[in-house]
């Protein structure tokens, strides 16, 4: 079935018009998207205690995304933190961290919204 036999003959005349504007469009909506992303964990517990640069970088959720950061120019990273003044002030005190391992404050975006409230959410974006 044909998708301009349900519908009316001048509705269908602006379709078969549209198609290819609308099919460039949403081409051009695509590559305007972030590439790729991945997601690491960092929990209130693992983050508890002494810090170090050297022991920062052994936490399981930080490792492998300033990895993936440092791999390319183009990478960023999203924190997702806990709301509230608690969840600011630790997101705060791991952005510094991050800083001096050597990632520059303009690839690392500060977003409330932690799936939980024990958890900062690491989110490397790819790309753009």
């Amino acid at each position: 079935m044909h998708i301009c036999s349900a519908l009316s003959p001048s509705l269908c005349g602006i379709l078969k018009i549209m198609r290819k504007p609308l099919f460039l469009m949403s081409l051009l909506l695509c590559s305007t998207l972030v590439v790729g992303q991945s997601v690491y964990l960092l929990s209130a517990a693992e983050w508890a205690g002494p810090r170090s640069g050297e022991r920062i970088l052994q936490m399981d959720g930080i490792r492998p995304a300033v990895h993936e950061v440092m791999a390319s120019s183009t990478n960023r990273l999203r924190l997702k933190y806990p709301g509230g003044d608690e969840g600011r002030l630790w997101v705060e005190e791991l952005r510094s961290w991050l800083w001096a391992l050597g990632i520059g404050p303009a690839r690392i975006e500060l977003r409330p919204g932690s799936s939980a409230e024990d958890v900062i959410e690491l989110e490397v974006l790819y790309g753009n």
